[in-house]
């Protein structure tokens, strides 16, 4: 039998002695009970073992806590029990929660509890556990039955649990006639609920017991002072002497106790022996009705957009005179209903009032339900922003334009609920395109002769209208043409183009064209230098330069032979001047180093026609090898002694230009 219900255990120890002064009952337990938001309960009488225990835990579920109760008889002779049994192949001790317990007719009940989470043996999904090994009860085992403690996420639920050893036979006398009535008190709430009962009982009925024969009984529940009885309702639900039992219980607004008691009687006069019975556990778990969570939006629309803030892209542009409609869109979020006369909609700008559309009253009830939107409306003229007073007007549309804004409030008193929501609208903007080549304004850019120059153009339409028919134009730069088409407000269109074959300097312009929706014309220009150096081909050694009477060929500042090489470079020669490593021997860095203080200065001066244009692109390419390798220094060294090498032109002139 597969069942779900909210539970929690509890735990009672009772003693042959305990029933002696009439104590035999259900109690509270001694562990600790993990919370969480259902229970599953199963379980299978082991008149034959081993036996299996099905159930399932909902996808999703976090199993909290495994208990596991079990119960058997003893000749009353012998009332050692059985506290170990075996489950999925390990062997569990449980604790003595009830008993021994003397029947009358020459018998002794024990019942147990063991907690199993640590076991790990249950998961979500379809479960099945193995249970036997009660091999200690003189007598016979009757069963055993699983509760499971799951989290589904939901809130939890009110939960209060019995569990023990109480005997009932209408034969007997005394106490042991019945049960012992479990009440159980929870808090009282303003609506109706379902709580579910959940019950152990052994013994009832079986090869054991009865001989096979049914045995009527019956259950009493009370609640709110009305009592249900539940007949014969128990019959080894769960195979010979073990019964699980779920018993869904309506619970009236404002009850706060529920009062259970088991029975051996036969109440439709079956003509059976009515059952003697074990009770093992009792458990109610009681859905919590939550708070009232009252909830409240209000969505502003300004001739449809959301426009919520003052730079958003869907602000609508709206000439003044024309027509502004303001929508309100007001949603019941919270799981309260209010009537129409709670929900108070307003503007804060000057003579905007909005108005309830009773179309979207679903009902036409005026109740604004849990889920439902009323929609309400306000309508306007545009105004002059310019020159608009008495309203909000804020910097928007993305260019500091004037921007109208104003708030719609919704206000329910009873909850002291509020929310806000603001919108905006400006008038018609103007016209305007950007275009960059290379940077913004005059730039200038240096190639070697014979280059291919590129150039990156971005075009932006900085106005506040969508642009059409735009095309960019380069007269000594064709390749830079393009036909871009259309541009919606704030689009950027980026492209890079080439000037092949460059042999002299020159300036050009990149123009930008286009038109609003209206034919009004945007132009914009940039211009942009190349600068072809000379052609190049001198160079100066580093024993050239290392001479003390060529010192005043140094491009003295920012270069003296004094400067330390670290100044210039990574420091590949701590400590040491430009001079030193110019007059420093040896091969692999060494040798770079001459080479690279002879480049700089090369490069430095103008006296000197060196294809490597600035002293910046020496130190850059010494900085990129070092630190590196062997071979690296070497491919560096070898270029700069090439261009070292192809003759010095200020060899003798006398003073240099640098002077």
């Amino acid at each position: 039998m597969h069942k779900s219900i909210f539970l929690a255990i509890l735990s009672f120890f009772l003693c042959a002695t305990a029933l002696a002064d009439g104590t035999e009952t259900l109690g509270p337990p001694g562990i600790t009970i993990e919370s969480g938001t259902g229970v599953i309960v199963a379980g299978v009488g082991l008149a034959n073992q081993p036996g299996d225990i099905i159930f399932d835990v909902p996808a999703g579920a976090t199993v909290q806590q495994v208990l596991l109760y079990w119960e058997g008889q003893d000749f009353e002779t012998d009332t050692g029990g059985d506290d170990t049994i075996s489950v999925e192949g390990s062997t569990v001790t449980g604790t003595k929660i009830g008993g021994p317990i003397f029947w009358p007719d020459d018998g002794v009940s024990t019942t147990y509890r063991a907690d199993i989470t640590g076991l790990g043996l249950v998961a979500p999904g379809s479960n099945t556990l193995t249970v036997g090994g009660l091999g200690d009860f003189t007598n016979f085992a009757n069963g055993a039955g699983v509760l499971v403690i799951v989290d589904d996420g939901a809130s939890p639920s009110s939960i209060e649990i019995r569990d023990g050893n109480d005997l009932a036979w209408i034969g007997w006398g005394g106490v042991q006639q019945t049960t012992v009535a479990q009440t159980f008190t929870f808090d009282a709430a303003s609506e109706a609920r379902t709580a579910s009962l959940s019950m152990f009982f052994s013994a009832v009925s079986g090869t054991n017991s009865s001989a096979g024969n049914f045995r009527p009984t019956a259950i009493d529940v009370t609640v709110g002072g009305v009592t249900t009885t539940f007949d014969n309702l128990l019959d080894s639900i769960d195979g010979q002497e073990w019964d699980t039992l779920v018993l869904p219980v309506p619970i009236p607004a404002n009850a706060t106790t529920l009062t259970v008691q088991a029975f051996s009687v036969d109440n439709l006069n079956t003509g059976g022996l009515p059952a003697s019975l074990t009770w093992n556990a009792a458990a109610l778990s009681i859905p919590a009705i939550p708070a009232p969570d009252p909830g409240i939006d209000i969505e502003k629309l300004t001739n449809g957009n959301q426009a919520d803030g003052a730079n958003d892209g869907d602000v609508p542009q709206i000439a003044q005179g024309d027509t502004v409609t303001w929508t309100y869109l007001v949603a019941n979020t919270g799981s309260v209903d209010f009537s129409e006369a709670e929900v108070m909609v307003t503007d804060d700008q000057p003579g905007v009032t909005p108005v309830l559309d009773s179309a979207s009253d679903a009902g036409s009830d005026l109740i604004l339900s849990v889920g439902e939107t009323w929609t309400y409306t306000a309508v306007s003229q545009a105004l002059d922003l310019s020159t608009a007073s008495g309203v909000t007007v804020v910097d928007g549309c993305n260019d500091d334009r004037p921007t109208y804004e104003n708030m719609g409030k919704v206000v329910i008193d009873r909850f002291d609920l509020m929310d806000t929501d603001l919108s905006h609208y400006c008038n018609p903007g103007e016209p305007d395109i950007d275009i960059r080549k290379q940077t913004e304004g005059p730039d200038s850019r240096t190639f070697p002769s014979g280059s291919d120059v590129p150039f990156d153009i971005v075009v932006t339409n900085t106005g506040t209208v969508d642009l059409f028919n735009v095309v960019v134009s380069d007269i000594l730069v064709p390749q830079c043409d393009r036909v871009i088409g259309s541009m919606a407000v704030g689009a950027i269109v980026t492209y890079t183009c080439t000037a092949p074959d460059v042999t002299r300097s020159f300036t050009n312009e990149a123009c930008v064209s286009g038109e609003d929706g209206d034919g009004n014309p945007v132009a914009d220009c940039d211009p942009s230098t190349v600068e072809i150096p000379p052609a190049g081909g001198e160079g100066c050694t580093p024993g050239f330069w290392k001479q003390s009477q060529h010192f005043p060929a140094w491009l003295n500042p920012p270069y003296a032979p004094s400067t330390q090489f670290s100044a210039v470079f990574d420091n590949a020669f701590p400590g040491m001047t430009l001079l030193q490593v110019l007059r420093k021997g040896g091969g692999g860095l060494r040798a770079l180093g001459r080479h690279t203080v002879a480049a700089l200065l090369n490069a430095a001066t103008a006296d000197v026609s060196y294809d490597i244009g600035t002293p910046q692109d020496v130190i850059d390419a010494f900085n990129e090898v070092y630190p590196g390798s062997r071979r690296d220094y070497n491919g560096l060294k070898n270029e700069f002694e090439r261009l070292n090498e192809q003759g010095c032109p200020i060899n003798g002139k006398s003073p240099p230009s640098n002077l």
